[in-house]
């Protein structure tokens, strides 16, 4: 049976939140050197990882941060290296639940392809929109990157408008 861990957000009855499967609990993973580490320094390590993740950007990472950071698209803020539960993202969208993730030449290999999946499937399974692209379609195609996140934020925060009955409103 995998580990629960009682969680409450402020306002909220307590619920489990088990940890994605085949993924490490939170304070352990992969270091920036692809070397397993585990952490016993208590939940805010993973806060504290994303810290130091955002002053060390990969260039892919600098390069696409550029263009939508300060809501330059749809207007929407997007943040960077955010804690989704035990997890890091390298870009998120609040208000349109996207997370956007750039693969490096490590996520060809087969054991890294498995964690990622896993943790897309997590993610999906908390109600995410997941958005995968390589670091080389970032330099080598960024417009089209942008058009499609673009589009992705405007189908995901459409709200339909149903008109009112006449004589209402």
């Amino acid at each position: 049976m995998p580990d629960v861990k009682m969680t409450a957000p402020p306002g909220h009855g307590q619920r489990p939140m088990l940890a994605p499967p085949g993924l490490p609990p939170a304070g352990e993973g992969l270091n920036m050197s692809g070397r397993y580490v585990r952490s016993v320094r208590g939940e805010n390590h993973t806060a504290n990882l994303a810290q130091k993740l955002r002053a060390q950007s990969t260039p892919a990472e600098a390069l696409l941060w550029q263009k939508v950071r300060g809501k330059q698209l749809n207007g929407l803020k997007i943040r960077r290296q955010h804690c989704i539960h035990n997890l890091i993202v390298d870009f998120y969208c609040a208000t349109a639940h996207l997370v956007i993730e750039l693969d490096g030449e490590v996520h060809k290999l087969p054991e890294q392809k498995a964690r990622d999946l896993a943790r897309t499937n997590y993610l999906v399974s908390q109600g995410y929109q997941v958005i995968r692209f390589t670091n080389n379609e970032v330099f080598n195609e960024l417009p089209h990157v942008l058009n499609v996140i673009k589009e992705l934020l405007e189908h995901l925060t459409m709200t339909e408008t149903i008109p009112l009955p006449p004589g209402r409103g």
